[in-house]
Protein backbone atom coordinates (compact mmCIF):
# COMPACT_ATOMS: atom_id res chain seq x y z
CA UNK A 1 0.00 0.00 0.00
CA UNK A 2 2.06 2.74 -1.14
CA UNK A 3 5.02 3.81 0.72
CA UNK A 4 4.42 1.63 3.54
CA UNK A 5 6.84 -0.76 4.68
CA UNK A 6 6.07 -4.23 6.12
CA UNK A 7 8.61 -6.40 8.42
CA UNK A 8 7.99 -9.53 9.85
CA UNK A 9 11.35 -10.69 11.50
CA UNK A 10 9.94 -14.20 12.10
CA UNK A 11 9.93 -15.84 15.94
CA UNK A 12 12.82 -14.95 18.21
CA UNK A 13 13.47 -18.53 19.37
CA UNK A 14 13.92 -21.95 17.43
CA UNK A 15 10.58 -23.99 18.19
CA UNK A 16 11.92 -27.30 16.73
CA UNK A 17 15.26 -28.69 15.52
CA UNK A 18 14.68 -27.87 12.38
CA UNK A 19 15.50 -24.57 12.22
CA UNK A 20 18.75 -25.00 13.93
CA UNK A 21 21.10 -22.90 12.15
CA UNK A 22 18.52 -20.29 11.74
CA UNK A 23 18.95 -16.67 12.13
CA UNK A 24 16.52 -15.81 15.32
CA UNK A 25 16.03 -12.19 16.04
CA UNK A 26 14.11 -8.85 16.04
CA UNK A 27 13.20 -5.50 13.94
CA UNK A 28 15.03 -2.41 15.51
CA UNK A 29 13.24 0.48 14.29
CA UNK A 30 14.97 3.94 14.22
CA UNK A 31 12.96 6.59 13.98
CA UNK A 32 14.28 10.29 13.10
CA UNK A 33 14.59 12.36 9.92
CA UNK A 34 14.10 9.13 8.14
CA UNK A 35 12.79 5.41 9.55
CA UNK A 36 14.58 2.62 9.02
CA UNK A 37 14.87 -0.68 10.49
CA UNK A 38 17.63 -3.52 10.37
CA UNK A 39 17.59 -7.08 11.87
CA UNK A 40 19.18 -7.78 15.36
CA UNK A 41 20.14 -11.17 15.64
CA UNK A 42 19.94 -12.66 18.92
CA UNK A 43 21.40 -15.57 20.48
CA UNK A 44 19.85 -19.04 21.10
CA UNK A 45 20.63 -22.09 22.70
CA UNK A 46 22.49 -24.19 20.60
CA UNK A 47 20.83 -27.34 19.25
CA UNK A 48 22.43 -30.91 18.31
CA UNK A 49 21.09 -34.00 16.87
CA UNK A 50 23.16 -37.06 18.42
CA UNK A 51 22.32 -40.02 16.17
CA UNK A 52 25.00 -43.25 15.10
CA UNK A 53 26.23 -41.32 12.34
CA UNK A 54 29.64 -40.15 12.10
CA UNK A 55 28.51 -36.60 12.33
CA UNK A 56 26.44 -37.61 15.04
CA UNK A 57 29.10 -39.01 16.90
CA UNK A 58 30.70 -35.55 16.58
CA UNK A 59 27.76 -33.27 17.62
CA UNK A 60 27.89 -35.74 20.65
CA UNK A 61 31.74 -34.81 21.27
CA UNK A 62 30.63 -30.83 20.67
CA UNK A 63 27.44 -30.95 23.87
CA UNK A 64 28.32 -28.47 26.17
CA UNK A 65 26.57 -26.93 29.14
CA UNK A 66 22.50 -26.12 28.29
CA UNK A 67 23.04 -27.47 24.67
CA UNK A 68 19.23 -29.01 23.46
CA UNK A 69 19.98 -32.31 22.41
CA UNK A 70 18.04 -34.55 20.19
CA UNK A 71 19.02 -38.12 20.45
CA UNK A 72 18.06 -41.33 18.37
CA UNK A 73 21.31 -43.09 19.40
CA UNK A 74 20.42 -44.81 22.43
CA UNK A 75 20.43 -44.31 26.48
CA UNK A 76 23.87 -44.25 26.83
CA UNK A 77 24.65 -40.87 24.69
CA UNK A 78 21.49 -39.85 26.96
CA UNK A 79 23.41 -40.43 29.75
CA UNK A 80 26.64 -38.59 28.11
CA UNK A 81 24.66 -35.63 26.83
CA UNK A 82 23.83 -34.76 30.86
CA UNK A 83 27.20 -35.27 31.84
CA UNK A 84 28.27 -33.08 29.53
CA UNK A 85 25.22 -30.32 30.90
CA UNK A 86 23.33 -30.11 27.77
CA UNK A 87 19.61 -30.96 27.95
CA UNK A 88 17.82 -33.70 26.44
CA UNK A 89 15.03 -32.75 24.40
CA UNK A 90 13.08 -36.18 24.12
CA UNK A 91 13.36 -37.68 27.98
CA UNK A 92 14.45 -41.74 27.55
CA UNK A 93 12.17 -44.28 27.78
CA UNK A 94 11.38 -46.20 30.92
CA UNK A 95 12.70 -49.16 29.90
CA UNK A 96 12.56 -51.22 33.13
CA UNK A 97 15.73 -48.80 33.97
CA UNK A 98 15.80 -45.48 35.74
CA UNK A 99 15.64 -41.72 33.30
CA UNK A 100 18.95 -40.08 33.70
CA UNK A 101 17.87 -36.70 36.06
CA UNK A 102 19.34 -33.35 35.48
CA UNK A 103 22.44 -32.15 37.81
CA UNK A 104 22.56 -29.32 39.88
CA UNK A 105 24.08 -27.07 37.74
CA UNK A 106 21.77 -27.93 35.15
CA UNK A 107 18.73 -26.74 37.50
CA UNK A 108 20.21 -23.36 37.78
CA UNK A 109 19.85 -23.02 34.12
CA UNK A 110 16.26 -22.50 34.69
Amino acid sequence: MGDTTIVCPGSTVPTSFSERGAPKGTALWELGRTITWRFVDLPTRTRRVVDPSARGRAELDAVGPGDLVCVRSGDADRDRVWARGGWVAQPPKKEGRAAATPSRAQLTLL
